[in-house]
Order: structure tokens, then sequence, then C-alpha cells
């Protein structure tokens, strides 16, 4: 009897130790063909924006412009800012004074986690209309995107993308364009462009503005577009 028991547990451990080295070698093999049509590519990020006392009359400040562009590609575990989020320090930062320090160690960290693939840092738009476009690089691994800028003069107000997905069916689009609308950060309470500083506390989510200055006709306008291009 002791000879069976010792024969049943070596088979059992010959048994699961087959399966263990099997299901290893299948999870390498999905990892390795994961997304087998994606290589490295690179992208032209265009914006364009029309934001003027034209489109946009209530209120409209002197000087409009757009701070510098900041922000990674990423996987899915990223969020770096969206709406119905409370904004991180780096968004904050951004978005009342259109400081890219915070943010820029915020993304860092991301990087050296594994979860984003390079700091996205680029130039702004100095007065408004104007246009901007830069390249970036995509990987397999980080398919999405997030981009932020401060619209300025403002209290917090900010525009971009967040967490777009470049390769949503398994390959890379090689087209996208965003209509670009103004989100409140959320940390300061003011309303128009050049209201004094105001803190919000506590913090409230970023949020779509859908009100004055940007209720135009009864009907929320865009300040412009983003197209982002594969080259």
């Amino acid at each position: 009897m002791s000879k069976f028991i010792k024969t049943v547990r070596n088979f059992n451990y010959v048994l699961l130790m087959s399966i263990f080295i099997l299901t290893g070698c299948n999870e390498k093999k999905d990892k390795a063909t994961a997304n087998p049509e994606l290589g490295e590519v690179t992208y032209t990020v265009t914006v364009n924006t029309n934001w003027s006392s034209s489109t946009h009359p209530d209120g409209f400040p002197n000087s409009p412009h757009f701070s510098g562009f900041i922000g990674t590609s990423h996987n899915i575990n990223v969020k770096l800012w969206e709406g119905g989020m409370l904004a991180s320090e780096g968004i904050q930062l951004v978005a009342e004074r259109g400081s890219k320090n915070a943010l820029t160690t915020e993304i860092n960290t991301l990087i050296s986690g594994g979860d984003a693939n390079e700091l996205i840092s680029e130039g702004g738009i100095g007065t408004s209309p104007g246009e901007l476009s830069f390249s970036i690089i995509m990987r397999p691994d980080y398919t999405y995107i997030s981009l932020v800028s401060m619209l300025a003069p403002s209290p917090d107000w900010i525009i971009g993308v967040a967490g777009l997905n470049l390769a949503p069916a398994g390959v890379w689009l090689d087209s996208k364009t965003i209509e670009l609308y103004v989100y409140d950060a959320g940390t300061d309470d003011g309303n128009s462009y050049t209201a004094a500083n105001q803190a919000s506390s506590p913090k409230e989510a970023i949020f779509r503005l859908e009100s004055t200055p940007f209720l135009v006709n009864n009907e929320v306008t865009s300040i412009g577009i983003m197209t982002i291009t594969r080259q």
C-alpha cells in the first residue's frame, strides 16, 4: 500500500508539473503574440484652435493662449486625467499656472513603474486662434495617450485628450480627430477668464464646462480640434 501511494503521489506531481509547464508556455506564447499587427509607429499630433472673440464673445480675454502640452503614452492602467476624477497636484498646477513640473514628476513615476512609455512635453500656442504640431512615438504595450494644456488666462481650465486608445481593434488607427472642449479642473471656484484666485475647498471632480463663456447661442462649443495622424 505504501508503495502504491508513493507511486500515485509521484504521478500527481508529474501531472501537476506538466500542467504548470504547459500553462507557462501558453502564457509566454500569448504575451509574445499579443497584437501581432502592432509595431512601433509615429504619429503627428496637430492642434488647431479657433477660440476667439468671434467664437466665444462673452468676456473674451486679452492675450488668449495655451500653455505647453504635456502628457504620456501609457497602458490601460493609467488615468492621467478625465471627467469625474479629482485632479492630481500635477494636473492642478497645469490647470492653474500652466506649470509642468509636478506633472512631469508624476509621469516619470508612471514610467518607472512600467505603466507609461515616455514623457511628452511640447510647446504651447502663443496666440489663439493658432496651431501646434509635434510627433509622438507609440509602442505595442502603450497604445493609450493622454495630453493636457491650460487654456489661459483662466482660473483652472484645461483642454486635451484623456486615455485615447490608438489601437482599439488591435491595429493602429490611421488617424483620429478629437473636438476640444474645455474642462474645469475643479480646483478653483473662479467662473470667468480673469477671476481672482478662489481655491476650491474641497476639490471638485474634473468636469466639462457647459455654461458661459462656452455656452454660445444655447450650444456648448468646442475651441478647436486635435488631429492625430499616423506617419
